[in-house]
């Protein structure tokens, strides 16, 4: 059982990585987010699970932008060309060009670790997203899928809340569609109650 998990997540962080070196936006988010931190990179958000998503089971949904957590942010940030730089409600920098936008996320600085006086950690970050299909990300440099939850939204295509303080903070930040079942209907999924 745990040979065929294994190779199921080696197959998922091989389809995910070939997508990710064919797509010119993400190669040049990341070719930014290498230039501005130090350490390791993952790729979280709907570059993962939408790519995922679309080659797992066809659609094409989009990815507005691009989300890293970072080990270590340089600084200042170093940026060529006509980058706007702005920050987030986190105080993390949000930069846009043209049709392209990158969310830089210090490990240090992500609400959910925080709150619950967690060391920073990948595996933290993962236990505290609001809901299960966030709960997943791609180390950029191993090229490996990690998030067991995340996974599993993704195989059953079933989206639920993973962290319900979280979830609360984050309905209240964007509202009454912030739900499971408006993701679900967004994403092709069906929504579970945990």
């Amino acid at each position: 059982m745990l040979d065929t998990q294994s190779a199921n997540l080696q197959n998922l962080s091989k389809l995910l990585a070939g997508a990710l070196l064919k797509n010119e936006g993400y190669l040049e988010a990341l070719g930014v987010v290498r230039a501005n931190s130090r350490g390791q990179i993952w790729l979280i958000g709907g570059g993962v699970y939408k790519t995922l998503l679309s080659l797992l089971y066809g659609g094409h949904l989009k990815t507005k932008d691009w989300d890293f957590i970072v080990e270590k942010m340089a600084e200042p940030l170093k940026l060529e060309g006509d980058w706007a730089v702005s920050l987030s409600r986190f105080g993390c920098p949000k930069l846009k060009k043209s049709n392209l936008a990158i969310d830089l996320i210090p490990l240090d600085n992500i609400h959910s670790v925080q709150v619950r006086g967690l060391e920073p950690d990948i595996q933290n970050y993962l236990s505290g997203t609001p809901f299960t299909i966030q709960s997943i990300a791609f180390d950029v440099d191993a090229s490996l899928l990690i998030g067991d939850v995340g996974i599993k939204s993704l195989k059953t295509r079933t989206i639920g809340v993973n962290n319900e303080g979280e979830y609360r903070y984050a309905r209240d930040m964007y509202g009454e569609l912030y739900t499971p079942s408006h993701w679900a209907d967004d994403l092709g999924l069906s929504a579970v109650k945990q």
